[in-house]
């Protein structure tokens, strides 16, 4: 990859934040903004390539997919995970018992239904529910 003039400024704030953070300074944060298609992913992956490789690093990304795009891309020493399952994680670590829940959003939605809504019966309360399951993305 040849990069453009903006990834070579991107490149050289990692290389001097680097530096910051080997010197135990407190390093800046930066910001990207691309539209699709304009090598985010790449640039990501080649500034990850620029930490040294006995500093382990976090990448933390908005989902799933991003992280099955980036985990075979980037050096050994970064995991790259979403921030929830970082979260997750972290109280795992914490607090050993806690357990995930896959149905708690349908239980606290038929909850709701069921206290808002007392006189219908199981036919109907199905029928008030899909659709609303259906917009959370739960069927």
């Amino acid at each position: 990859m040849i990069p453009n003039k903006y990834q070579q400024d991107i490149f050289e704030h990692v290389k001097n934040q680097i530096v910051v953070m080997m010197n135990h300074g407190i390093p800046k944060n930066l910001v990207c903004e691309a539209g699709a298609g304009c090598g985010k992913t790449s640039t990501t992956v080649n500034c990850l390539e620029l930490i040294p490789r006995n500093l382990n690093t976090g990448f933390f990304a908005f989902n799933k997919d991003i992280v099955e795009t980036l985990k075979n891309k980037v050096p050994s020493n970064v995991r790259v995970q979403t921030f929830h399952s970082s979260g997750f994680a972290a109280l795992r670590y914490r607090f050993k018992a806690v357990k995930l829940d896959d149905k708690k959003m349908l239980s606290i939605f038929q909850n709701l239904v069921d206290t808002l809504y007392r006189s219908l019966n199981p036919e109907e309360s199905g029928m008030l529910m899909s659709p609303f399951l259906k917009l959370i993305g739960i069927s």
